[in-house]
């Protein structure tokens, strides 16, 4: 590829500075360079091609996450999945995963209708949080029947 065009939607010159995907791609670099691993979490693989990073514990029982930020519709977006090995992960595992890769924020669980679904593998969960958390997509509903 030219090195003057972008590496991730291949624009010309001076594109790479306004190219969404390229900022997330920097962030999650940023962002997995401060990450502290706890014992037991290796960075198994580390792929540039679109800032994936893929951690795996191999406890018991094992899991995998990977890792990226992502552009969508104007917003950089954080990605998270986690994978049993075999299974799928529970809550508890889901939730340890997401303080360590995301922190305490809000994230979200999306389950969209057929047409839309997609499952490259089926024992994976998957997170995602908009970067900027000052104004949240989604309403605060533990205010209605106080049961979350």
């Amino acid at each position: 590829m030219n090195p003057d065009h972008c590496p991730r939607c291949g624009a010309g010159h001076g594109h790479v500075s306004g190219c969404l995907q390229a900022v997330a791609d920097l962030r999650a670099q940023t962002m997995v360079d401060a990450l502290v691993l706890l014992p037991g979490w290796t960075m198994a693989r580390r792929v540039n091609d679109g800032a994936w990073f893929l951690y795996a514990y191999r406890g018991r029982p094992p899991l995998s996450a990977i890792f990226s930020v992502e552009a969508h519709a104007g917003a950089l977006w954080l990605h998270m999945s986690v994978a049993g090995d075999g299974r799928m992960p529970n809550w508890t595992e889901l939730m340890q995963v997401k303080d360590l890769l995301l922190g305490d924020i809000e994230a979200y669980m999306v389950a969209p209708p057929k047409a839309r679904y997609v499952n490259v593998n089926p024992h994976v969960l998957h997170l995602f949080a908009p970067v900027d958390q000052s104004t949240l997509p989604l309403p605060d509903f533990t205010a209605g029947t106080h049961s979350l």
